[in-house]
């Protein structure tokens, strides 16, 4: 008992601490995963859509535009090189 009465100060600003860092570090893990999926949603329904053009209303610029953007998704590499791969092959 003695402990905690001679260092209440510290326990004092420890749980203060912890009660701002706990919440700030859960509201910054939802947000990645909420700007995850904002990201997967976006490579799937605009950029695979349109690199494909199966609207077939996308012209030669826009797709042009589409790949240079797909540099902001470097963990699609492997998928976006292999569909440029066989895009070329057709």
């Amino acid at each position: 008992m003695g402990i905690i009465i001679e260092n209440k100060e510290f326990i004092g600003i420890a749980i203060s601490f912890l009660s701002v860092v706990i919440p700030l570090a859960i509201f910054l893990f939802n947000k990645n995963k909420e700007q995850k999926q904002i990201n997967f949603e976006r490579f799937h329904k605009e950029f695979i859509s349109g690199l494909s053009n199966q609207s077939k209303n996308i012209g030669l610029d826009q797709q042009v535009a589409i790949i240079f953007e797909l540099r902001n998704f470097p963990e699609y590499f492997l998928v976006t090189k292999r569909i440029l791969t066989d895009l070329i092959s057709d």
